[in-house]
């Protein structure tokens, strides 16, 4: 490596230093803890259950571990931390929902409902090309919960694109292998989403998060790099990710969950990770306040309506789609019109015409929820999906 090449990379080091360090000092972080050492037999076992070939079992004895400190009362707010996984760094984060496992079931894993609408802050595209070792969609899990003598396993590969990242812009493409358990343990119903990335992402590209994070509005480019002053050039890639998140019934006849997420992050540029826990502990973070957010909201809908009305999306025209898809790109002009890029991004009507059908599809759920939840003004929009009479006779359920 000649002196102008090590000069480069230094400078672009120090370039990532300051962004990404002065990102996370800009808010108060809590106190690094490290977990017990007597969780990671299990946390190495939990991960096992989503290393294809998928041939373990769940040991809920080794589970149960993790469990435990998950429904264990903290002393403080810290951000825990366990042992790297081939030296990738994680955090992990916890947060209660007012609601029970049931509920959570119906709306955030319903095949009939697109994941962005309950990660609005992370996804922006989910699908999962394979279900059990065929192209299926997910079972409905809740259905199983009366009837859980032993635990309940969902294998799969999901493909995700997520949202502009927080402090550099990017945004990327991957796939997950998935698994997916209900079970008991102690007498409580739980759940876990666990994923391991399956490749390298395709490199990220450069997006934009308009406002507060907490508005859901992203723009992407589809260009490649990093939307950061002099790092444009960048070609930044996930390298390996994985994630246990679970959820526990905290009290039977007591709609209170509790979930615990662990995830580990290593991702930069030319090889070299440029994430800490902090970062991660701030993505989960981003993640656990819309999710609550959208669960305990009350005007959420009826899971069944929500799902009908939300299945409209793909039957309608494509023209149609276009419409309302556009109608959204119109308004963001206008509200951030002094945001550097957005007018350019926005002209005329190029930026709709090179998305795909799935990402207007996606766009347009998530203004929908947008709506729903805050009494919005887009009449438009709430009167062509919202329609009451579309709700499945004698499937309203419990949910208002």
């Amino acid at each position: 490596m000649n002196m102008y090449c090590k000069r480069y990379i230094i400078t672009v080091f120090t370039c990532f230093f300051f962004i990404f360090g002065y990102a996370v000092s800009a808010t108060t972080s809590p106190k690094a803890v490290k977990v017990p050492d007597e969780l990671n037999p299990g946390l190495v076992h939990i991960l096992d259950l989503v290393s294809p070939p998928q041939n373990a079992s769940p040991d809920m004895s080794m589970i149960g571990t993790i469990l435990d400190f998950i429904t264990a009362e903290k002393a403080a707010p810290s951000l825990f931390y366990s042992e790297p996984i081939s030296g990738v760094p994680s955090a992990y984060y916890e947060f209660d929902l007012q609601s029970d496992l049931e509920k959570i079931l119906r709306y955030a894993y319903n095949p009939d409902i697109p994941s962005v609408v309950f990660s609005p802050s992370s996804i922006r595209l989910s699908h999962w090309s394979e279900v059990n070792g065929q192209k299926q969609p997910l079972p409905k899990l809740w259905e199983h919960l009366d009837n859980l003598t032993h635990p309940m396993m969902v294998t799969g590969i999901e493909r995700i694109e997520n949202t502009p990242d927080l402090f550099s812009g990017a945004y990327f493409g991957y796939d997950l292998y998935r698994t997916l358990i209900l079970a008991t343990y102690k007498g409580k119903r739980v759940f876990l989403s666990l994923s391991r990335q399956k490749n390298v992402s395709e490199v990220g590209k450069k997006g934009m998060v308009l406002g507060e994070d907490e508005e859901w509005n992203y723009l992407y480019s589809g260009k490649y790099g990093m939307n950061k002053a002099g790092l444009g050039w960048v070609r930044p890639y996930i390298y390996e990710s994985y994630s246990i998140s679970a959820y526990v019934e905290m009290d039977e006849g007591r709609s209170l969950s509790r979930c615990g997420i662990f995830k580990w992050i290593r991702a930069g540029w030319a090889g070299i990770n440029m994430v800490n826990r902090n970062h991660i502990y701030t993505g989960i973070e981003r993640f656990a306040t819309s999710f609550k957010q959208i669960v305990e909201n009350p005007q959420l809908p009826n899971p069944n309506r929500l799902a009908g009305s939300l299945s409209k999306l793909s039957t309608i025209p494509t023209t149609t789609l276009k419409r309302l898809t556009q109608a959204q790109l119109d308004e963001l002009k206008i509200q951030y019109e002094e945001v550097r890029g957005v007018k350019g991004l926005l002209k005329d009507h190029a930026y709709v015409e090179r998305l795909s059908r799935i990402e207007m599809e996606s766009m347009v759920a998530k203004e929908y929820i947008k709506n729903v939840l805050t009494n919005g003004k887009n009449d438009e929009l709430l009167i062509f999906l919202d329609n009451p009479e579309d709700t499945p006779k004698g499937e309203a359920g419990p949910f208002k």
